[in-house]
């Protein structure tokens, strides 16, 4: 998916930081530097687990960023047991911090393999980005959140489980209940976690940190 957004997106000048299973910060760091003294604004993707490992990384070299404005930061694919865990809204902060970038410059991905379509975060209006962001789906793509062990609508503001019917899956099943918890919120939906006893499931696991 990467590779398909920098080559019809990018300018060719796109960096991994991930090579042969190592993580490769310094080379991050100076492509991020260079992009500083051009002025260009990056779109930035990763995993969530990779964001805090890279925050560590930082932390314990007191280095931090400004980046050009423009530019965007995306966390995605949760922790799957590779890191610490950081909640959302304080690993948001902390990717602003040393971004220097707005609240609304930080967003996040929900998807999964078994799916075609993505929803991706806002952060609801009058929010000054220090609340959970709230995801919305794409208009091919309709969600549910329903009480557990039943078809049952939640109320807004109530938690349940995570519905998704992704019409975009056109040689595969196109509904599937999930594992995911999530709050009832509008049109969109507030991620809380897993259910409990759910196994860890993920495309990001092959990204693992192999130190």
């Amino acid at each position: 998916m990467a590779a398909i957004l920098m080559r019809e997106f990018g300018d060719g000048n796109g960096f991994w930081c991930m090579t042969c299973g190592k993580w490769n910060w310094s080379g991050f760091r100076s492509h991020l530097n260079r992009l500083k003294k051009l002025r260009r604004p990056a779109a930035l993707f990763g995993t969530a687990f990779a964001w805090v490992h890279f925050l560590d990384w930082c932390a314990a070299r007191q280095i931090g960023f400004l980046m050009p404005a423009g530019s965007m930061i995306l966390e995605t694919g949760g922790y799957k047991g590779r890191s610490r865990e950081i909640e959302r809204t304080e690993l948001h902060r902390r990717l602003r911090r040393l971004f220097g970038v707005k609240a609304s410059d930080v967003h996040s991905e929900y998807s999964m393999c078994e799916l075609s379509s993505q929803a991706y975060s806002f952060q609801p209006e009058g929010a000054k980005g220090e609340g959970r962001p709230i995801f919305r789906f794409p208009p091919w793509c309709r969600h549910r959140v329903v009480q557990p062990g039943s078809s049952i609508s939640v109320s807004e503001g109530e938690t349940g489980v995570l519905e998704i019917h992704d019409l975009a899956n056109l040689d595969s099943c196109a509904f599937l209940r999930t594992e995911d918890m999530a709050i009832r919120r509008g049109d969109g939906f507030e991620l809380i976690g897993r259910l409990p006893r759910a196994g860890l499931k993920g495309c990001s696991l092959a990204f693992e940190d192999k130190d």
